[in-house]
């Protein structure tokens, strides 16, 4: 939903180092790979309770995906971008939930909804889904500052992501 006014946000801070990057060997498509790798990073320090860690490579994570779409080059990265940010996204959820006792159900309610909801927007078209990359990394950073609402937090994006599931299941009919 706010994933436009932060990505024109966001652009203005990336600039200056798209230029530099510019002058270097690194594609669009390796930048997206630095940034996955970052997010995988991420999830690992998530599940050995290292919060903090956790929040710095999941913001090196974005730094890098935002870096790569600012050089909007081929097509076929917007696939590997969307299939890179969703494992990294169900990533989290599941890294979080093993380094967390107790938080199964709510990861777990989470994972389908978010699955539910990725496949039913997928079939609507000029469908723009409630939550978009902003929201979910909001729900990420929110959990590695304050991970005991982990399982709150986690049922209420599962209800958005079903509503979302919803508009985009009765958009497609």
């Amino acid at each position: 939903m706010i994933d436009t006014l932060a990505s024109k946000t966001a652009l203005s801070f990336i600039l200056p180092w798209r230029d530099r990057l510019q002058l270097s060997n690194l594609s669009q498509k390796k930048l997206l790979v630095i940034s996955f790798l970052f997010g995988l990073v991420s999830c690992f320090c998530v599940s050995l309770h290292s919060y903090i860690p956790a929040l710095v490579f999941l913001l090196l994570n974005r730094f890098f995906d935002t870096l790569a779409a600012s050089l909007q080059s081929a097509d076929t990265t917007t696939f590997i971008k969307g299939v890179f940010d969703d494992v990294f996204f169900a990533s989290f959820i599941f890294f979080f939930m093993l380094g967390q006792n107790g938080t199964g159900i709510a990861a777990a309610f989470l994972l389908l909804s978010f699955l539910v909801a990725k496949t039913c927007g997928k079939e609507a078209d000029n469908f723009t889904p409630i939550l978009e990359n902003v929201e979910i990394v909001v729900f990420m950073a929110v959990c590695c500052l304050l991970p005991q609402t982990y399982a709150l937090f986690s049922i209420l994006l599962g209800f958005l992501f079903w509503v979302d599931a919803g508009r985009g299941f009765f958009k497609s009919l």
